[in-house]
């Protein structure tokens, strides 16, 4: 499931993923963006920020250069067992 938001391009914004054994979900700004089920890990890894390229060339042509990553604060939690 994929989906997209209008101005997400633009200012500020949040980020989360939610990590579970059998999906991740993305948000921002608090809604649910995307949600994969394929090629989840199940072992402990390092977070990596980064700003990913298209992988098609069509979606390349239409990205606007230069662009710009800028990250204020990480924050990581844990949920207990159970919940």
């Amino acid at each position: 499931m994929q989906s997209y938001r209008r101005g997400v391009s633009l200012g500020f914004h949040t980020f989360g993923l939610e990590w579970f054994p059998d999906k991740y979900i993305f948000y921002v700004d608090g809604y649910k963006y995307y949600e994969v089920t394929d090629g989840i890990s199940n072992i402990e890894e390092y977070m990596i920020l980064s700003m990913e390229y298209p992988s098609k060339k069509e979606e390349i042509l239409k990205t606007i250069f230069p662009d710009v990553f800028m990250v204020d604060y990480v924050k990581v939690y844990q949920k207990k067992e159970g919940n």
